[in-house]
């Protein structure tokens, strides 16, 4: 039990050492180093900026869409009418007249611009607000791969510094 004491009290003393130590730089370099190649904050990296954009689709929802439409077209029609009577004030009546119309090549054009601003819509608000939680689920998520790196970052640069202090301490122990 006394052994196992001394062995912590041993190990925690080189720790401290080890952390007075530690230059602050090093320690700076090797977060940096880890923000840019480990693969699973990369994949955390990647899962905040598709949260960012869910927040700016968010918003888009309510934005103004303009809708441009247009068509074109070429037809030709004949139509005929027999034997129809009509009459007119000043002009008397008139029997069996014949009225024939053909249009030939006759073309049509359209077009329309539209412009629809959503003000209240229940799918809308429900999509918004889904894409919202997503985004605030993907910024809390960042936050916890930031502090799990930090933390595997520290751990592993402190393990390398209390092992050579720990080689350092045994050589002497061995001289």
């Amino acid at each position: 039990m006394q052994r196992m004491r001394s062995g912590a009290l041993l190990c925690a003393a080189l720790f401290w050492s080890a952390a007075a130590s530690a230059s602050a730089a090093d320690l700076m370099q090797a977060w940096r180093a880890a923000q840019q190649h480990d693969p699973e904050f990369a994949a955390a990296q990647a899962a905040h900026q598709s949260g960012a954009a869910q927040r700016r689709q968010s918003g888009a929802l309510w934005r103004p869409s303009v809708e441009f439409t247009a068509g074109a077209g070429l037809a030709s029609s004949d139509s005929a009418t027999r034997g129809a009577s009509f009459s007119a004030p000043g002009m008397g009546s008139s029997n069996g007249v014949s009225f024939d119309t053909s249009v030939n090549n006759g073309t049509m054009q359209r077009w329309a611009l539209s412009a629809r601003q959503p003000l209240l819509s229940g799918e809308r608000s429900a999509q918004a607000r889904q894409l919202e939680l997503a985004a605030d689920i993907a910024e809390i998520e960042w936050g916890n791969a930031n502090q799990a790196l930090m933390l595997r970052v520290a751990e592993r640069y402190f393990d390398v510094v209390l092992a050579a202090d720990t080689l350092r301490v045994l050589r002497r122990q061995q001289a």
